[in-house]
């Protein structure tokens, strides 16, 4: 049977490492060689240690076989961690794996999210969708407006946002920058992210002032569209407070290289986060689509 750290070197030096050093086969076996003499030395401290919890009792018999293997094979996954696996550098499994992004976003520059499309184009496809299912929708306009029976939040339809490779790799980038990779660690990312209303955000309208010429006739008559042409008079106009802002979000896994009981690589997830948060962009809020419920299940 191949040796277990043998195989696991062998993989790590073929398909990650290429280190001249490993070339030959008598190298790497040689190099395994002196790591069993390392993972003996762990096994002897992680049974020292075992024996230790057992005071004033001294492992016997079966416990002390048991206790024994599992210490060399805990022994061997330290080994094989801190001193195969751990010879990957940091970003090489990362970058291999999400090779695609890295090498489009050369070409392309991220979506700044200040100046992101979320105009009457970018919602333009809801409507498409709405009228093929025959459900209405229709721009909020102002929210403090809003009196469906479903929080806004719920109805909210976000706005189209052309996502890119280089937007991926920036969202990988910004969970590394939160996490940090080890060796033979990578990252994935649902690709695009999802938005989600965080704040409708408000609007007003301020109230027609006329000037000292006009005040007069405006008590009479009410009629504020006769000082239309007045420059003195301030006219009423619609003011945004506070732009809505969108969450866009996605599900974010860590995993890592594992090698079986065989020696073969497998993965291991270790870290989720459903709601990762790519960016945070803002939108007027009178151009806030909403529908019905249940978008992207029910229609």
């Amino acid at each position: 049977m191949t040796d277990r750290m043998f195989r696991a070197l062998t993989v790590v030096q073929e398909k990650y490492l290429r280190n001249p050093d490993f070339v030959e086969e008598e190298a790497r076996y040689e190099r395994v060689r002196e790591l069993h003499h390392e993972q003996m030395r762990v096994a002897a401290e992680l049974w020292d240690t075992k024996n230790r919890e057992q005071l004033p009792e001294t492992l016997q018999g079966v416990a002390a076989v048991e206790a024994a293997r599992d210490a060399s094979e805990r022994a061997q996954d330290e080994v094989i961690e801190r001193h195969i696996v751990g010879l990957i550098p940091s970003r090489l499994v990362h970058e291999l794996k999400n090779a695609w992004a890295y090498r489009e976003a050369e070409f392309t520059e991220p979506i700044d999210p200040a100046h992101a499309d979320t105009g009457p184009a970018s919602t333009q496809h809801w409507r498409q969708r709405a009228n093929d299912a025959s459900v209405w929708v229709e721009t909020l306009g102002y929210p403090s407006d809003y009196d469906g029976f479903d929080p806004i939040e719920d109805v909210a339809l976000p706005p189209r946002i052309r996502w890119t490779d280089a937007d991926k790799r920036s969202a990988l980038e910004k969970a590394i920058g939160i996490h940090g990779l080890e060796p033979g660690q990578w990252m994935e990312v649902e690709w695009p992210p999802t938005g989600y209303l965080t704040d409708p955000g408000h609007v007003h309208t301020t109230e027609f002032e006329p000037c000292e010429a006009h005040v007069e006739r405006y008590d009479d008559s009410g009629d504020k569209s006769a000082f239309g042409d007045c420059k003195g008079c301030e006219h009423a106009e619609r003011v945004v407070e506070n732009l809505a802002k969108w969450s866009f979000t996605t599900e974010l896994r860590i995993s890592e290289i594992r090698f079986d009981r065989e020696g073969e690589e497998c993965d291991k997830e270790i870290y989720r986060d459903r709601a990762f948060a790519v960016a945070s962009i803002e939108q007027d809020p009178g151009r806030i689509l909403i529908g019905p419920p249940g978008q992207g299940r029910q229609w």
